[in-house]
């Protein structure tokens, strides 16, 4: 623009800077949806050991929240059969866990 440092808020936009003298050469902003900021995390896998522990469960309940929880992220398995090592994205676990977390706890009456 003309040097100076914006002042204005995120989600406005300016459209136009008006010549006429009922504008006054303000600038005409109009409001635009803030898209979701996108949060860098690293890429981290957790054996289920640490699955267990970041959501304070046992490995019988871990293994019931895979299978009865649409909702709770499915492992990758490292090998096949038994044996296999399974890991979980941990970003998708602590997104789990916020999800859970806003559903269970209790509507704010204020």
């Amino acid at each position: 623009m003309d040097g100076r440092a914006s002042t204005r808020s995120p989600g406005i936009q300016p459209i136009r800077r008006t010549q006429g003298r009922q504008q006054g050469g303000f600038l005409v902003f109009r409001r635009c949806q803030m898209a979701e900021p996108a949060i860098q995390r690293p890429l981290r896998f957790l054996k289920s050991r640490e699955v267990c522990q970041k959501i304070g469960r046992g490995r019988s309940s871990l293994d019931t929240l895979r299978k009865t929880d649409p909702d709770f992220p499915q492992p990758i398995a490292d090998g096949e059969g038994r044996s296999a090592v399974l890991y979980w994205y941990e970003h998708e676990i602590e997104d789990w866990m916020a999800r859970w977390a806003s559903q269970r706890r209790p509507e704010d009456d204020a």
